[in-house]
């Protein structure tokens, strides 16, 4: 078996891919909510944010040192390749079942809000992991940041269910 390394751009880069995707996500949940103002609204909210924290960790990328970039942390039982592989590749982003899974416009309000949390909550455990890469002094408090929104979100999205039961 292969091992594999990891450093903080790398993870970094994974965390971009993510929000990318999440703001799409939002996106195109907010024309499929079209008739549903409130929902629209929350979903168009909840996009800016996640280009946000795509651009806040493209920079946090842009900030890093050769030698930042070259430290790799080994990964002996390749849990982390298979996690990550999870969060990018059989989950692609927050929100989707999948890369190139697209709403329908059939999935109601409720399902695209319960499919929302999962996938913030499951951001927020790689945002747990992604924070010991980035140094203090380049970051790390930033990351925090991040994931204490991504906490936001699911209270946000989790609060938003109730109020479509």
């Amino acid at each position: 078996m292969e091992v594999f390394s990891y450093n903080a751009d790398e993870i970094l880069q994974t965390a971009v891919s993510i929000e990318k995707n999440a703001s799409e996500y939002y996106r195109e949940a907010s024309v499929a909510s079209a008739g549903f103002e409130k929902q629209r609204n929350l979903f168009l909210y909840l996009c800016r944010m996640e280009n946000e924290h795509a651009q806040t960790f493209s920079q946090l990328r842009e900030g890093l040192s050769q030698v930042e970039k070259g430290f790799r942390v080994y990964d002996p039982g390749n849990e982390m390749l298979f996690y990550l592989e999870s969060m990018t590749g059989l989950h692609g982003w927050e929100g989707k079942a999948g890369p190139a899974a697209k709403l329908t416009g059939k999935e109601s309000v409720r399902e695209v809000l319960i499919t929302a949390i999962a996938a913030e909550k499951d951001t927020i455990i790689l945002y747990n992991f992604l924070k010991d890469y980035v140094p203090e002094e380049k970051g790390r408090s930033i990351v925090e940041r991040v994931l204490k929104e991504e906490m936001m979100h699911v209270a946000i999205l989790n609060r938003e269910l109730d109020n479509v039961k």
